[in-house]
């Protein structure tokens, strides 16, 4: 399944303003385009749905708006797609819905603020997660978290739940597929508390040494430590039902699976980090279906 690490710090002497993590769990046969520069909108930094053309991770280096979500997983919908795979008369997948993609699609364009008329301000971020929560039906389950590295802005808005959005307050947050905002699961909780260490280690190397060069390794450092935790292949017991045994795991290694009917796992990890000169770090791995063949590598650093 996605799963997602963040951790937010306003406070005036920061040494990291925000960093996170986030897993994407697809099938490998969906086309997908690696981390790089949009062509449409060269602002634009992100991975591509080559199928639907949204992303699940975007950043736009001059309105300064991120946007990453994961899909919800349902009970509900879950059956539903079992019954129209077996019967080919049913009906239960017609549903017609919008690309979870798009909400950050169009939260990432350039011409956001002109579009929807909003002003470029510490509000822009939450009036904009209301549009989406005046039509969460018309999409299929999701966690999406919006927010302005600008105005330091940080807005949750999921449509399962059905709660409004959600101004996220300084400190650790995580969601996933299985999970709501407020309550992780397993793995989760697992995956967070190793976070929390990394960036706290991290944090207090860098106030024990202002130097430039020093800044640089220890955040390169964290990079490394996240992508590693990123790749924990251990168990975290969650689940009694079997087809969710494979995704108790941090990161999933290729399986196949029969509800998708393709091999699917963990495609990418992406760790962004601000720090206090407002400069943004972006790494991502890319991994392949052959476990043999290497995992790729990009890297941005983009000065705000």
């Amino acid at each position: 399944m996605c799963i997602t690490f963040f951790f937010i710090d306003r406070t005036p002497d920061a040494k990291i303003k925000f960093v996170m993590v986030h897993n994407r769990e697809e099938d490998f046969a969906r086309p997908t385009l690696q981390l790089g520069q949009f062509e449409e909108d060269t602002n634009i930094f992100g991975g591509r749905d080559e199928r639907e053309k949204g992303t699940w991770l975007g950043f736009n280096a001059k309105t300064q708006n991120l946007a990453f979500l994961t899909n919800r997983f349902s009970w509900s919908i879950f059956k539903d797609r079992m019954i129209s795979k077996i019967n080919v008369f049913s009906k239960a997948s017609e549903q017609k819905t919008i690309s979870r993609g798009k909400l950050i699609q169009e939260f990432i364009s350039t011409d956001f603020f002109e579009r929807y008329s909003l002003q470029d301000d510490e509000n822009s971020t939450y009036n904009y997660a209301k549009t989406i929560f005046q039509n969460k039906n018309r999409f299929m389950p999701f966690n999406l978290l919006v927010a302005n590295l600008k105005h330091m802005e940080f807005v949750f808005q999921g449509n399962y739940d059905k709660f409004p959005p959600v101004s996220l307050r300084d400190g650790y947050h995580t969601f996933c597929n299985f999970s709501s905002f407020e309550a992780p699961i397993q793995k989760q909780v697992v995956g967070l508390n190793r976070f929390k260490e990394l960036v706290q280690q991290t944090i207090s190397n860098l106030k024990d040494n202002n130097a430039e060069k020093i800044q640089k390794e220890n955040e390169n450092g964290l990079i490394q430590n996240i992508h590693d935790i990123m790749e924990n292949e251990q168990y975290q017991f969650t689940f009694s039902l079997l087809p969710m045994w494979n995704e108790s795991k941090i990161f999933i290694k290729p399986y196949y699976s029969y509800f998708s009917r393709h091999y699917r796992g963990t495609r990418t990890s992406t760790v962004l980090i601000l720090n206090d000169k407002n400069k943004l770090s972006i790494s991502e791995n890319t991994y392949s279906q052959d476990t043999s063949i290497q995992k790729v590598n990009k890297k941005y650093e983009i000065q705000l």
